[in-house]
């Protein structure tokens, strides 16, 4: 998407932008104090983002994330790109033909197929590149800086700290970790967004906000992960029981009229979920039927739903960000890795945020909030460790089914971002009198800290790396990554002193302390977060597969390739899907199908007779990989580090089998795994059958198997007798099946695949996916848009005409 004299040529533009704001804003600032003041300085966001992520932007040989890449290089990708080609052919693909012997693909909400900015990104790039997703992902990250900007000022916030509480959200460690996980990062990124339009509807009362909240939250929920929208619900409740709490107190004391009913509040949050389910029904009951079906459909247990979660040493990261390592690949100490448990938003982010909780009397009620927010949510991130997690996990529903209790972070630096924010607003005007004492008491606690950690922890750190030098090299690279962060981190944290200090003495040039506070923090993000995914090695690598490709294109389309050999340093799980290469097996995933999953495992070894349905022929491995020679042969070994071997047992994805038998779930398996089944001879279905024995007589023969579209299959066969057609394609909710014109019944075949019945003679089969459950979501999402608009116009209207009519009696 973007070459390196594009890169070249862009580059110097950034500054140039970054300084045009500054002189225009310096030179009519006063003058800008509407929405174009405001939306000229959202716009800084875009060079700010380029300035983060300079590196993979500009300069050749770098990519995100660390660490081989991620989600982001081995699903998003290929799967991006599929979907972006399948589009520009003129194609909604439905099924995916190519992995685990055929999987649902829309409904595989992972895929984010119909979230709206997905779709325009496929409309204007018809063949995505590895740098086009990275360049999407981070065109997100000044979504999510724009929103806190939105979000902040309609709290009555000026602008410089809005903007700031910005950078603080959209950079903050939890956001920049995300980077792999691209379907967190596009739910994260909108929540600025709908909590601004919630706490309109808590001081405005209204309904049209919480219709502009419903759509937003549809819109994540096409795109995210679920995890997302779950959290988000929890979140609200919270949010908006709380938040009324305060609001009730404070105009008890201040006599003001009372707020927003909780009830009300309830009965609203209600509407944004129907609204949100409505918009987004055409993903989410095809992803609802997915998941049933899907190793995730199943309740975890504690411990499992506890994993990726905050230990409690893993706090430290919150002021020295690279104590156990700097990066997805380069970490140590933390059980679950520092993708899931990284949420470092500044340490003199913590500083102005301390300023909040011990100056901010104005907006005391926005300061508790926060404050509660980042202590209820830290608890929930930590698991099990937390009574809150268990108490959530056995009374919350969904949340029993997922994991990664990490992921509350995301509410941990939003609140912080916004408590930072509200540090700085302190700081835009003279220093009070009455906050003079309490101040000095801020610094003195600050001072104390930072003579601390110079004077004693720094210095035995700094030991420990002298004395272990006889030590294994790994260790002390791991305890010179701790001091250098370590030494970082009390830089910020003098600095944050340093602005404090001034701010104390700055009287009316307050605003210019402020303005150095920002850049602090600023400053503070980019040291810690900018590189924390940037690498030199190239996550596409193993997508470099031409000639491999090139040799099983050539060969008949009927069988499979199994690549599932342990071999992803060499050739991506998800590598058939970018060369169209029918595959058993793709990258492990949650919903994956359970059935299927189940035969898998159930086969025990490839020496099994079941083995040889799914249809592969060939099977890529290294070149010392050990195999049942009596049915594998070597194939083609001129290739470097690979060899593809030859399964001459291997059976065509169709073919006619003479006779059936009744089995299924726990009795079809066993009946696969007993010795002498021959699939060749019978097929097992899950419903009677007829008698008769047509074993001896030849069944006829299959003579073209094509796939005009990923949701369509069309057979041609000739039958000598009456029989079965067994296509050893994955068995699936909305596969419907025509023999010759006329819909006939698609019976579960040896477990996990499909079975026709089929009559003497010439035919032709047509297997077409049409699922029910979408056609169901497209009608309720169409209802809802349509509700959407009708009420918002409504709504517009009768505003318009109150607003009228008042004018006219004034």
């Amino acid at each position: 998407m973007m070459g390196g004299l594009a890169r070249e040529a862009i580059a110097p533009l950034v500054p140039v932008w970054l300084i045009g704001l500054v002189v225009v804003f310096r030179q009519f600032g006063k003058r800008l104090s509407g929405p174009f003041g405001d939306a000229l300085l959202v716009s800084a966001y875009v060079p700010v983002a380029a300035v983060f992520f300079w590196l993979p932007l500009f300069a050749s040989g770098f990519y995100m994330p660390r660490g081989g890449g991620g989600d982001l290089s081995s699903y998003y990708y290929p799967t991006y790109r599929y979907l972006s080609e399948m589009l520009h052919a003129g194609i909604l693909p439905l099924w995916n033909p190519y992995l685990y012997s055929g999987n649902p693909f829309l409904a595989d909400i992972e895929a984010s197929a119909l979230y709206p900015l997905n779709l325009v990104f496929h409309v204007f790039v018809p063949v995505v590149t590895y740098r086009a997703v990275e360049v999407l992902l981070i065109g997100h990250y000044v979504i999510a800086a724009a929103g806190m900007y939105v979000y902040t000022r309609s709290l009555g916030l000026s602008r410089l700290p809005s903007f700031v509480s910005g950078l603080v959200f959209a950079f903050s460690g939890f956001n920049t970790a995300r980077l792999g996980h691209a379907n967190i990062l596009l739910g994260v990124v909108w929540l600025p967004w709908i909590m601004c339009f919630l706490d309109r509807v808590i001081l405005r009362r209204r309904l049209l906000d919480a219709v502009c909240a419903g759509v937003l939250c549809g819109i994540v929920a096409l795109g995210a992960h679920p995890q997302v929208p779950i959290y988000f619900a929890l979140f609200f409740v919270f949010y908006g029981a709380l938040r009324l709490y305060l609001l009730r107190r404070e105009q008890r004391s201040s006599g003001a009229s009372q707020s927003l009913p909780l009830k009300r509040y309830a009965a609203l949050l209600v509407l944004v979920a129907v609204l949100a389910g409505g918009v987004a029904a055409v993903q989410l009951l095809p992803s609802a039927q997915l998941s049933a079906l899907s190793v995730r459909g199943a309740d975890l247990s504690l411990d499992r739903a506890s994993a990726f979660s905050v230990e409690p040493m893993g706090l430290v990261m919150f002021l020295v960000p690279h104590f156990f390592g700097d990066g997805p690949a380069e970490h140590w100490g933390v059980k679950s890795g520092l993708v899931e448990v990284y949420g470092y938003a500044g340490i003199s982010t913590l500083v102005f945020g301390l300023l909040a909780l011990t100056c901010a009397r104005k907006r005391r009620a926005l300061v508790l909030l926060f404050a509660a927010i980042v202590l209820v949510f830290l608890l929930l991130s930590m698991g099990e460790n937390t009574i809150l997690q268990v108490l959530t996990y056995r009374f919350v529903p969904g949340l029993s089914k997922l994991r990664a209790a990490g992921r509350f972070l995301m509410f941990v630096d939003f609140a912080l971002a916004a408590l930072a924010a509200l540090g700085l607003e302190t700081m835009m005007r003279p220093l009070p009198a009455f906050w003079r004492r309490p101040l000095r008491r801020v610094l003195l606690v600050l001072s104390v800290v930072l003579g601390t950690v110079v004077l004693l922890v720094v210095p035995f750190f700094y030991y420990a790396l002298l004395t272990s030098q006889d030590k294994d090299a790994v260790i002390v690279q791991r305890i010179g990554t701790s001091i250098s962060s370590l030494n970082i981190s009390a830089l910020f944290l003098g600095l944050s002193v340093v602005v404090l200090v001034l701010y104390r003495y700055a009287g009316r040039r307050a605003q210019i302390i402020a303005v150095l506070a920002g850049i602090v923090i600023f400053l503070d993000l980019f040291s810690a977060n900018a590189g924390f995914n940037v690498t030199d090695e190239n996550p596409v690598r193993g997508y470099a597969q031409d000639s491999i490709a090139s040799f099983l294109s050539a060969n008949d389309n009927r069988f499979r390739l199994d690549a599932a050999t342990g071999i992803p340093d060499l050739w991506q799980p998800n590598t058939s899907l970018i060369y169209r290469l029918p595959d058993v097996m793709g990258l492990d995933k949650p919903l994956f199908l359970r059935e299927y999953r189940r035969y898998w495992e159930n086969l025990g070894s490839r020496s099994n007779a079941a083995y040889d349905l799914l249809g592969a022929r060939f099977l890529l491995a290294r070149k010392d990989v050990d195999l049942d020679w009596s049915k594998f042969m070597l194939e083609a070994g001129s290739f470097p580090r690979l060899n593809i071997y030859r399964n001459t047992r291997a059976l065509p994805r169709a073919l006619l089998v003479p006779q059936a038998e009744m089995a299924s779930g726990d009795a079809a398996l066993a009946r696969l795994r007993r010795r002498g089944f021959d699939p060749t001879q019978v097929v097992l279905i899950d419903a009677p059958v007829s008698s008769g024995d047509n074993a001896s007589a030849p069944i006829g023969d299959v003579s073209s198997v094509q796939y005009p579209t990923p949701n369509e299959v069309l057979i041609k066969l000739h039958a000598n007798t009456a029989g079965y057609l067994l296509l050893s394609d994955v068995m699936y909710p909305g596969w419907r099946a025509y023999v010759d014109g006329s819909e006939t019944r698609i019976y579960r075949a040896n477990y996990a695949f499909r079975a026709v019945e089929v009559s003497p003679g010439d035919h032709q089969v047509r297997f077409w996916f049409q699922p029910r459950i979408l056609s169901i979501g497209l009608a309720v999402s169409l209802a809802g848009v349509a509700c959407v608009i009708g009420a918002m116009i409504w709504l517009i209207v009768t505003h318009a005409r109150r607003r009228s009519g008042s004018a006219m009696v004034a």
